[in-house]
């Protein structure tokens, strides 16, 4: 009697033994892919990475990953193994549906002969479903926000230790989406909020009304040619969107006078300089945009100290504010104004050649004339709102900050 008792006892701490090891990979799977998933900001890439490692976490052969829509009552994914197109169901309709709106966690053990499987599925992607294990996604207070389904587990069924393990994967990963989507809408904020105020400015003068536009153009594509980092070729774009923004403040009648400035308008119009550096430093920049009010206020600094505001020599400019200063010079010279006729763009071309080294930067002229023949000259020199570059320009213009939100 004791003899059994002491095997009994034995097998039972053998199996809580392996049960132990088999939890703690499972916690020590999941610290690593709270940390894989909180450390991946983009979206996209986000829903990929959670898509493969559930794969990998339940040894499943595809993984479905189904957001939200909640204004349309819906669900939508664009991540699910084996396609590349778009679905949409209703709440409530299918597995996924039925999930999303009662929150319930359905483990098909045997999907071919359960009712609830859609099998005209498996008819029209030519895939077998053996198995699917469909669980909730929600949010820090409780609200789904998506369903996640593993399909196909590779040895065997779902068990209840993988509902386990999934429904708490899905509570990491509906964390990390909530969070890349609050990075994503900031972003979009932002980038209107800069896109408004370079228009505001635009249409105090319709003559240049997209003049800081094409600016911001010209400048990424000079910053591109330079090899910049894609980080700082954004941030010389946005630079490119707001360097006048202190245009704001010189009177209506310097900035749309037809003839040249008198010495006391000039003063007023150089002053723009100071002003947008100043008010551009109200606004709460992070990270490498805290540059940007500086890299504004010196797009009119020269090379060899003659500009102003402040005199600095080449040495002491920013490189985004050099190659400010030669978009800002080729797109004023090829655009029509109030006091003359634009410039061809070889004509600019060399005016800009003969000031390398007094004005102008030469690695910046050098790789303007790169982007000239790239994109080529303006195509409607005498209409400032008009499209210069065809198609590409407006991919180009937006601005995007995706890299400065930490």
């Amino acid at each position: 009697m004791i003899q059994q008792q002491t095997s009994s006892q034995h097998t039972h701490e053998h199996i809580d033994g392996h049960e132990h090891v088999a939890h703690m990979e499972d916690y020590k799977a999941l610290v690593r892919i709270a940390c894989l998933l909180t450390s991946e900001p983009v979206l996209d890439r986000l829903l990929d990475l959670i898509i493969a490692e559930s794969n990998l976490l339940l040894d499943a052969d595809r993984s479905s990953l189904f957001l939200v829509d909640a204004e349309k009552e819906e669900l939508y994914t664009k991540i699910a193994l084996g396609t590349t197109r778009e679905i949409r169901l209703k709440l409530g309709a299918g597995l996924a549906g039925t999930v999303a709106l009662t929150g319930e966690i359905i483990n098909l053990r045997d999907a071919q002969n359960d009712p609830r499987h859609n099998k005209q599925a498996d008819m029209a992607s030519g895939y077998h479903t053996r198995n699917l294990l469909t669980v909730p996604m929600r949010n820090l207070s409780g609200k789904i926000i998506g369903v996640i389904q593993a399909i196909n587990k590779q040895m065997g069924m779902f068990t209840t230790r993988d509902e386990e393990v999934l429904t708490a994967f899905a509570s990491i990963a509906a964390a990390a989406i909530e969070n890349a989507t609050l990075r994503h809408d900031i972003e979009l904020m932002l980038n209107s909020f800069i896109e408004v105020m370079a228009d505001t400015l635009d249409m105090r003068s319709p003559q240049t009304a997209g003049h800081s536009k094409r600016v911001a153009f010209y400048a990424a594509e000079i910053a591109r040619e330079l090899g910049m980092t894609e980080e700082n070729i954004e941030l010389v774009r946005m630079a490119g969107l707001l360097h006048d923004y202190g245009k704001i403040g010189v009177p209506e009648a310097v900035l749309t006078k037809p003839g040249r400035l008198t010495e006391d308008e000039w003063v007023f119009m150089r002053r723009h300089v100071e002003q947008s550096e100043e008010m551009l430093s109200k606004i709460y920049f992070r990270g490498g945009l805290k540059r940007l009010p500086m890299i504004a206020g010196q797009h009119h600094e020269r090379v060899d100290g003659s500009g102003y505001p402040t005199g600095l020599r080449e040495e002491d400019i920013e490189l985004e504010a050099r190659i400010l200063a030669v978009a800002d010079v080729y797109d004023a010279l090829t655009i029509r104004r109030y006091y003359r006729n634009p410039m061809t763009y070889t004509e600019a071309l060399t005016y800009l050649q003969s000031l390398v080294g007094k004005e102008f930067s030469v690695a910046c002229v050098e790789a303007l004339i790169k982007v000239v023949e790239r994109v080529g000259p303006p195509a409607n020199p005498d209409n400032d709102t008009a499209q210069q570059f065809g198609e590409n320009e407006s991919a180009t213009l937006p601005p995007n900050i995706a890299r400065f939100v930490q």
